[in-house]
């Protein structure tokens, strides 16, 4: 055995050793507790030690935003940490990989950004099929509570909704126009509002992701609609608006790793 060893270190070796001298046939791992985890000493049964390494645990770090990545890799640059590391990014996460190019995922450690939709984008999944209508009142709570700061000019539209008037009457011709549906032979609805025209379709600005350093939003365009019939409405995101948008996000982090890091950066899964 080569290196300085304390007090301690040498009193366990002898200990550990007087017991394998007097066993047949085995062994004893021993942890050394003044070196590194990884570094035992291998105790022969003849009461000789000799020095093993053993494989340290990945290491697997969370990051709280993306803009740690940047830091976190300029830190362990210069470290073994950073040995063919690579940045991958996704829908789900961005992760600094190390030891990328090892064949065994076990000996490759990372550090995580998970990415976490935000609660307007959430809730705006939930109408995507369509089938979600809201009468008035609960219409324009939602608009006020999950996507006042989204909507572009939301006190126009709010006071257009809240101001939403519905008629029907006999009139006996049938008509399908804007606002205005045939009903049968002899009744018609109408729908109409005191503060303008009534819109087919908003855009929300939303913000994609929670994490705090992604400051922009994403324009998402919803068709609007209102049954005469029921006096219910509904807010539909048109087809695709919504993958675009995120597809749009991810591509400017990945913009903003490739500006920041000094590592390959790879979209994809690791």
């Amino acid at each position: 055995m080569t290196g300085f060893l304390d007090k301690e270190t040498l009193q366990l070796l002898q200990d550990t050793a007087q017991k394998a001298a007097s066993a047949h046939d085995k062994l004893a791992l021993v942890a050394m507790p003044t070196e590194p985890y990884a570094e035992v000493r291998l105790v022969l049964p003849d009461g000789t030690a000799e020095e093993a390494v053993v494989n340290i645990p990945p290491r697997k770090h969370r990051l709280g935003n993306v803009a740690e990545v940047a830091r976190y890799t300029a830190l362990a640059e210069l470290t073994i940490l950073m040995t063919d590391a690579t940045v991958w990014y996704n829908r789900q996460s961005v992760n600094v990989v190390f030891n990328d190019r090892h064949d065994d995922d076990d000996l490759r450690g990372r550090a995580t950004v998970d990415l976490v939709e935000s609660p307007e984008l959430v809730e705006l999944r939930r109408f995507e099929s369509g089938e979600k209508w809201l009468g008035q009142k609960e219409f324009v709570f939602l608009c006020r509570s999950k996507f006042n700061r989204c909507l572009e000019n939301a006190d126009q539209f709010l006071r257009t909704i809240r101001s939403i008037k519905f008629y029907a009457n006999e009139s006996g011709h049938g008509n399908i126009q804007k606002s205005r549906e045939s009903l049968g032979r002899s009744i018609e609805s109408e729908v109409s509002s005191e503060f303008g025209e009534i819109p087919d379709e908003i855009t929300l600005n939303v913000k994609v992701f929670t994490d705090a350093t992604l400051k922009g939003t994403r324009p998402i365009r919803c068709a609007f609609d209102v049954d005469q019939q029921t006096g219910k409405m509904r807010l539909v995101p048109l087809a695709g608006e919504i993958e675009s948008a995120v597809d749009a996000e991810v591509e400017t982090i990945g913009e903003m790793l490739g500006n920041s890091v000094k590592l390959p950066i790879v979209c994809g899964q690791p």
